[in-house]
């Protein structure tokens, strides 16, 4: 009971979303498994052994705090970022092409036939045992990385470029 309270408590906000301790699951694991990905072969020399627990081992880069901390930090920092993108792409009316969005439509579906081949029944499953999130947790993840990325992927008309040059030319 203690911990499904503490599931729903608030550990972050921008604007007016909020970020609970349930979806930091989501950024928290994706986070660990990024890194785990990326630096995997420098994992000993930086004294990070993701066998056992990550509260009991000081983080390198930051000698103050666990491995478990710094990946706390991060996974707020990374929802943080990502909210904040979010909010500025619906001020500007930015809207997700149409095959991304395609695509995480496609996810919940794609999931669970991986899933199934993983041995697990559902997708639910994998993602409660794996990473202790529902499918629409892990989806509203995928959801804001895309806008994300497309938001700050845009490339300005040749007309807009043009303007600007005009209106700033004196700054060249």
């Amino acid at each position: 009971a203690a911990v499904e309270k503490a599931a729903d408590t608030v550990v972050a906000t921008v604007g007016d979303k909020e970020l609970t301790n349930r979806k930091l699951q989501v950024y928290f694991n994706i986070v660990v498994n990024d890194f785990v990905m990326n630096y995997y072969s420098y994992l000993s020399e930086i004294g990070l052994d993701y066998t056992k627990p990550l509260n009991e081992q000081k983080c390198y880069f930051e000698q103050d705090k666990s491995w478990e901390e710094y990946f706390v930090d991060t996974a707020i920092e990374t929802w943080v970022s990502y909210q904040s993108i979010v909010l500025l792409a619906d001020e500007d009316g930015y809207k997700m092409d149409a095959d991304t969005q395609q695509s995480l439509n496609d996810l919940p579906a794609q999931l669970d036939e991986q899933a199934k081949e993983a041995g697990y029944e559902s997708a639910d499953a994998l993602l409660k045992e794996q990473m202790n999130c529902t499918m629409a947790e892990y989806v509203d993840y995928w959801t804001m990385y895309e806008i994300g990325v497309g938001y700050t992927n845009q490339k300005p008309a040749a007309a807009e470029v043009e303007k600007f040059f005009k209106e700033h030319k004196e700054d060249y």
